[in-house]
């Protein structure tokens, strides 16, 4: 069975794993205490040699559990994160931030700030007609695009 290899190499990398049987100590060729689980990651079988402080972690599981492992790091050494799979928080979809979306998102907000400013200095009141133009302006802007504008039927 391959070795699932958890270094500080892949700090902060998750590792979606599903426990299939847990550690019993064992003491490895260097003298240190090793507890090695079996799980499966990405669909295959893998032996996981756990420390005493990664144990500590896994054994609030049982077996069958879905968890992710993170190595973090934390002062001058590392420590490790374990959560259940489910948890949103901690997937790499929610770890990294899309800062493609964040710059625009940025950039949208300085945009609608300075049209803000200036309905201000023109006497707008704050409501939602003011805001729906000022809204109209920044898509204008951001996209080139102008909103099609729907006439309220009397009727």
């Amino acid at each position: 069975m391959k070795l699932l290899i958890i270094s500080k190499k892949t700090i902060d990398q998750p590792f979606p794993v599903k426990i299939e049987t847990l550690g019993e100590k064992e003491v490895n060729q260097w003298g240190r205490d090793e507890y090695p689980y079996n799980v499966i990651y990405r669909g295959e079988p893998r032996k996981l040699p756990a420390s005493q402080a990664l144990h500590s972690k896994l054994s609030m599981f049982p077996e069958g559990s879905e968890v992710v492992i993170k190595m973090v790091q934390f002062g001058d050494g590392v420590t490790w994160d374990v959560a259940r799979s489910d948890d949103k928080s901690f997937t790499e979809a929610h770890t990294k931030p899309d800062w493609e979306e964040r710059e625009t998102k940025v950039a949208e907000g300085k945009v609608r700030h300075g049209f803000a400013i200036e309905a201000y200095k023109l006497g707008h009141h704050l409501d939602q007609s003011t805001v729906d133009t000022i809204n109209a302006w920044v898509r204008y802007v951001m996209v080139g695009e102008v909103q099609p504008h729907t006439e309220d039927v009397p009727f």
